[in-house]
């Protein structure tokens, strides 16, 4: 985890800062289980374009967003629930560093559904 030791948001204190790292936390890392049935869909489209079946396009796209869903959706809840912009960028910079792991995981996987929806076979 490499979150910030001191206070990056203008007009917050560390331990209001610390509120909103709290919510990274409460809300969970980026492998939910919308996440995993995505990763099912990216899977169903490589079978697709493996066996030259119609529908890669559709389950990789559908799959991609699924499994991007958390890292996209967090800046803009945060935003709202804070009421302030900036924390939409802070989301955006630590939330995947919070989740290391599993932000790498999902980077793959959607690479993986852009590959299924693009390269013919």
């Amino acid at each position: 985890m490499s979150l910030p030791n001191e206070a990056v948001l203008d007009g917050y204190t560390l331990s209001e800062q610390h509120a909103i790292d709290h919510e990274f936390l409460m809300q969970g890392s980026p492998l939910s289980i919308i996440a995993i049935l995505g990763m099912g869909l990216i899977g169903l489209a490589v079978l697709c374009r493996l066996f030259y079946m119609p529908g890669a396009p559709i389950a990789g796209i559908a799959g991609v967003v699924m499994v991007l869903h958390k890292i996209w959706w967090m800046p803009i809840s945060l935003w709202q629930q804070f009421d302030d912009f900036q924390v939409f960028g802070y989301t955006l910079r630590y939330y995947p560093t919070f989740w290391a792991m599993e932000t790498l995981i999902v980077a793959v996987m959607a690479i993986v559904g852009v590959i299924a929806i693009f390269v013919r076979r």
